[in-house]
C-alpha cells in the first residue's frame, strides 16, 4: 500500500480483492497456471462451432473480429488468417472457395479448445 502512495495511486476498498488463487478479469480466468478464457466465454466460442462460413465480407469481418479477440490463445493466427483477409479487400469480389472453408472449419476447431496461455517461466 505505501508503494502505491507513493506512485501517487489510490485504491478504492470495495473495488479490490487480495490474496486471491484466481481472478476473473476482462472475460479471462487467470490463476496460477496461465490465463484462460471464462466458462461464459466458452459458451460463446463454442457457439461459433455451429457457425455456417461467411457469405459476404460483413460476415467475415465479424467472424475475424470475433476470434481476433481470442489471437493471443491460437499460435499465428495472424498468418492463419491471411488468406481470409484477402477476401476483404476493395476491389476482389467475395468467392468464397474450399480453402477458405478449410481455414475457417480449422479456425473455428481451434477456438473450441480450450488452450491455456501460460505465466512466462525465465527458467
Amino acid at each position: 500500500m505505501q508503494r502505491l502512495q507513493h506512485a501517487g495511486l489510490r485504491t478504492q476498498k470495495t473495488k479490490c480483492t487480495w490474496l486471491q488463487d484466481e481472478i476473473t478479469f476482462l472475460g479471462h480466468r487467470i490463476d496460477k497456471d496461465g490465463v484462460h478464457p471464462t466458462n461464459k466465454r466458452i459458451k460463446r466460442i463454442r457457439a461459433l462451432q455451429g457457425m455456417k462460413a461467411p457469405t459476404d465480407s460483413t460476415e467475415l469481418r465479424s467472424f475475424l473480429g470475433s476470434i481476433t479477440y481470442y489471437g493471443r490463445f491460437i499460435e499465428n493466427l495472424h498468418v492463419k488468417c491471411i488468406p481470409l483477409y484477402r477476401l476483404l479487400k476493395k476491389n476482389i469480389p467475395f468467392v468464397w472457395t474450399p480453402e477458405d472453408d478449410k481455414i475457417f472449419n480449422e479456425l473455428t476447431q481451434i477456438l473450441t479448445t480450450n488452450d491455456t496461455l501460460v505465466h512466462y517461466d525465465p527458467q
